[in-house]
C-alpha cells in the first residue's frame, strides 16, 4: 500500500511537471509572438537603392560594396532584375559604398554616416567606360527615411550632453521622444528587480504599458526578465546615440 501511494505521488508530481512545462512552452511562444509583432525598433541601419545607366535603364547584376571606414568590415550585394539592391543589418558608423558593373565606370560614394535604425535610399547612375576607373561622388539621400512610418527619436552625444536632466539616469532622455508618456503605471513592479542610479522613469510608448518596453545596448538585449525594466544601467557619459520609438 505504501509503495502504491509513493507511485501515485510520483505520477502526480510528474503530471504537474509536464503541465507546467506545457504552460511554460506556451508562455515562451506567446512572448516570442508578441516580440515579433511589437518590436519594430532595431539598433542597425539599412540601405536600399537602384542602379541605372546614363539612359536611365536599370543595370542588372551590378555589385554594391559597402565598407566600414573604421573597421574595414565589408558587405556586398547585387542588383536584382529591377536594378534594385538592399543592404540590411548594418552597424552604425561611417561607410563608403561603391557600385561596380562590367562595361561601366565604377562609382564610389565618399564617406557618409549611418545612424541607429536609419533607412537610407542611395541610387547610382553609372556611365559607360572601364571598370578600372572609379568616380567618387557625395552621398545624396542618406538621410531619407521614406520607407518607414514609425514615430521615433534619435539623440546624438552633443544633444545628450546639452539636455538638462534631473538625474544621471538615461531613462529621462526618453521624455523628448514623440508618443512617450513619462508615467510608471500604478501598482507596477517594473523597477522592483532593478538597481538604478538616480530616479528612473520607465516610460509608456504610444499607449502601451511600460512593461512592454525593450532596452537594447549595442544591439544586445538589456532587459530584466521579471520586471521588464533594464538589467544593467548604461552610464550616461558613455552613451553616443539614443533611439526610441
Amino acid at each position: 500500500m505504501e509503495n502504491a501511494y509513493q507511485l501515485w505521488r510520483s505520477q502526480g508530481a510528474l503530471s504537474r511537471l509536464l503541465n507546467g512545462l506545457k504552460c511554460l512552452a506556451l508562455g515562451v511562444f506567446l512572448l516570442a509572438a508578441f516580440a515579433v509583432s511589437a518590436h519594430a525598433q532595431t539598433s542597425q541601419a539599412s540601405i536600399r537603392g537602384t542602379v541605372h545607366d546614363g539612359s536611365n535603364a536599370v543595370i542588372v547584376g551590378a555589385k554594391l560594396v559597402l565598407v566600414n571606414v573604421n573597421t574595414h568590415v565589408t558587405s556586398e550585394t547585387t542588383t536584382n532584375n529591377a536594378g534594385d539592391y538592399l543592404l540590411l543589418n548594418i552597424n552604425p558608423g561611417t561607410y563608403t559604398l561603391e557600385a561596380i558593373s562590367k562595361g561601366f565606370v565604377s562609382q564610389k560614394l565618399k564617406p557618409f554616416v549611418l545612424q541607429v535604425n536609419q533607412v537610407s535610399a542611395l541610387d547610382f547612375t553609372l556611365t559607360v567606360g572601364g571598370m578600372d576607373t572609379v568616380i567618387q561622388v557625395e552621398a545624396v539621400g542618406n538621410q531619407i527615411e521614406a520607407s518607414t512610418t514609425e514615430l521615433a527619436m534619435t539623440l546624438e552625444s552633443k544633444q545628450i550632453a546639452d539636455l538638462p536632466l534631473n538625474s544621471r539616469n538615461f531613462t529621462e532622455l526618453f521624455i523628448a521622444a514623440p508618443g512617450v508618456s513619462p508615467i510608471v503605471v500604478s501598482g507596477s513592479q517594473t523597477m522592483s528587480y532593478t538597481t538604478a542610479i538616480g530616479p528612473s522613469m520607465i516610460p509608456s510608448f504610444n499607449g502601451q504599458t511600460n512593461r512592454s518596453d525593450l532596452f537594447l545596448v549595442d544591439g544586445i538585449l538589456d532587459v530584466e526578465t521579471f520586471g521588464n525594466a533594464f538589467a544593467v544601467q548604461p552610464g550616461i557619459d558613455y552613451i553616443e546615440t539614443v533611439v526610441s520609438g
